[in-house]
């Protein structure tokens, strides 16, 4: 189903030796602009000049640069440079990965005269005039601000251990400063604050293709640390650090035809939000690896995705009219939020969301780990497979008023139709594992819950929604459904529920379908962990998870299940469940 244009290691090695390498060095204030050897490095990324397929550009390991890396289709290069591949990377000793971080400090700031007093402790810096006067993440001596505010009443009220620093409102910026004028009390307040020449992205790229980034450190960014446009592809990110102080981490936006071939693996994608649990929602929101309106046949896989306010990863064609996010795989990524989600207590692991049929569309969500969140997964749009996926310790958020600690919630939030959720093992949610619920873009329908393996359900839920591992609301705002062939589990001796298209949760003796649903081969029993405090889901061999397996055919997918759940035999599943070839 999927094919991906990714550089092998060994065509790099091939073009390696007929390349140049262009060698940068951030810390180098003598002898500048350089020549690019190794003896004599350049400066600064800018005095490398547009940057030519067939080099290899190595910053040195150890330094800091400060300004962006563009990657474009810039006057001056032939077909020939546009064509051919391009690696951007690191050189020198050591393990140390070189920095690109975008930090702008804010112009002016460090002069009391530009801000004026607006409120008890609160001051306020105009903006007007700025290329982008919000700066979407605030940095104050070097720490991250907590916000920005949802409202205007909420600066310098404290949630949890955080107080909201900030948010910007028409053309200013309002900062909480209870001990003073800001420019007196912060040594540098900096971000994304931009004036027209300043860098907005570590790095850029826009109408290129066949370019690999690997063993970097992306640090910044008003969209995100790597911000890739249209008509670009056949990008291979590996290896980096990305995402620390960034609006985003990955930020794929494709305004004209869409991008594809992108290949995101073994990176550590962090926010490095570490804001505790403030029970607070801010105002805007970031993703680890963010497709938007027209990416398709691009791959996300093994990577370590960390404490981001809105999605880990995000599929998103929600505009009526965008071509659509469809036949992506991701695969084999651990996405958190902390231990008990201590890193921050409002984020989710996973978004898709499509405006139509085909817009958010045959996506493949397969061999994640999803853990330590307080959000459940929005899987919406049709089609879209989420299969063989651990996912456990959801809390609930004190941000919002409803439960969220499930694993995944399916509504109609714009369109949600036809998805499929199968052999998934989900353990101690603070809510439902799975809701099918109604959403503002109409009916919620079609949807598959086949051969999962829930465990500890709700033990942190409202009496109506207690015990429930499923909840299924009522029609017409949701409409048929499968629920087959699942197997539950809800420890110390508590019962097994569903809240079942009626106000409260029913035991499972107790379940009935409706007409137009499929209800069957549901089993109540103990699946017999090897460990399943510790996070460690293995079957022991008299499980019943593993008898009267389903068979299932899913496109993108070798082999058959060995079980109900995730767990498929580890490293001796012989034809179990993998990517097909």
């Amino acid at each position: 189903m999927r094919r991906f244009v990714i550089a092998s290691l060994g065509l790099l090695l091939i073009g390696s030796a007929l390349a140049a390498d262009i060698h940068i060095d951030p810390s180098r204030t003598s002898g500048c602009p350089g020549q690019g050897t190794l003896e004599a490095p350049y400066c600064n990324w800018q005095e490398a000049g547009p940057l030519r397929g067939g080099n290899r550009y190595l910053q040195r390991r150890g330094t800091v640069s400060g300004s962006g890396v563009m990657i474009t289709a810039a006057t001056g290069l032939s077909a020939a440079d546009l064509a051919e591949e391009l690696f951007i990377g690191a050189y020198g000793e050591g393990s140390e990965r070189p920095v690109i971080r975008i930090d702008n400090p804010l112009p002016g700031g460090q002069d009391a005269k530009s801000w004026r007093l607006a409120g008890p402790g609160l001051w306020a810096y105009r903006t007007a005039g700025f290329r982008h006067p919000n700066p979407l993440v605030l940095l104050l001596d070097g720490r991250r601000a907590f916000g920005p505010a949802r409202e205007r009443a909420d600066l310098c009220t404290r949630h949890g251990g955080q107080r909201v620093d900030w948010m910007h409102a028409g053309d200013e910026l309002l900062l909480c400063s209870p001990r003073g004028n800001p420019a007196e009390v912060f040594g540098r307040i900096s971000g994304m604050q931009l004036r027209s020449n300043e860098p907005w992205a570590p790095i850029y790229i826009e109408g290129r293709r066949q370019v690999i980034i690997d063993g970097l450190a992306l640090e910044g960014g008003m969209t995100g640390a790597i911000d890739i446009r249209s008509g670009s592809g056949d990008i291979e990110i590996r290896n980096c650090e990305i995402g620390r102080d960034s609006a985003s981490g990955v930020y794929v936006t494709a305004a004209g035809a869409p991008i594809g071939g992108l290949d995101i693996h073994h990176n550590l994608i962090d926010s490095g939000v570490r804001w505790g649990a403030a029970g607070y929602e801010p105002g805007q929101s970031g993703e680890g690896v963010y497709f938007n309106v027209a990416v398709n046949h691009s791959r996300i896989h093994h990577n370590e995705i960390v404490a981001w306010t809105h999605n880990g990863i995000y599929l998103n064609a929600y505009r009526p009219g965008d071509p659509g996010v469809t036949d992506n795989l991701v695969d084999h990524n651990d996405i958190h939020c902390g231990p008990l989600s201590s890193y921050f207590d409002y984020c989710r692991p996973l978004g898709i969301d499509g405006w139509g049929a085909g817009a958010a569309s045959r996506n493949l969500v397969f061999a994640n780990r999803l853990h330590d969140f307080t959000l459940g997964s929005q899987v919406n749009g049709d089609r879209n497979v989420i299969i063989g996926n651990f996912c456990y310790n959801a809390l609930n958020s004190a941000a919002r008023q409803r439960p969220t600690g499930m694993c995944f919630r399916v509504q109609a939030y714009v369109f949600s139709q036809d998805n499929l959720i199968a052999f998934n093992t989900m353990a101690n949610t603070a809510d439902a594992a799975i809701e099918l619920g109604p959403g503002d873009g109409g009916i919620t329908a079609g949807h598959r819950v086949i051969g999962n393996l829930f465990y500890g359900c709700s033990h942190d839920a409202p009496p109506e929604r207690r015990d429930a591992c499923i909840v299924v609301g009522a029609a017409p705002g949701v409409g048929p459904a499968v629920i087959e062939d699942n197997l539950f589990f809800n420890p110390g001796g508590r019962p097994v529920r569903m809240l079942y298209r009626n106000p409260r949760a029913v035991e499972a003796q107790y379940w009935q379908a409706v007409a137009g649903d499929r209800l069957s081969g549901n089993r109540v029993a103990n699946p017999l962990f090897l460990d399943a405090p510790a996070g460690d889901f293995d079957l022991a061999a008299a499980s019943p998870a593993r008898r009267d397996v389903p068979v299932l055919e899913v496109s993108g997918l070798a082999g058959q299940p060995l079980a109900l759940g995730a767990w498929q035999g580890g490293p001796t599943g012989e034809g179990a469940w993998r990517l097909a070839p």
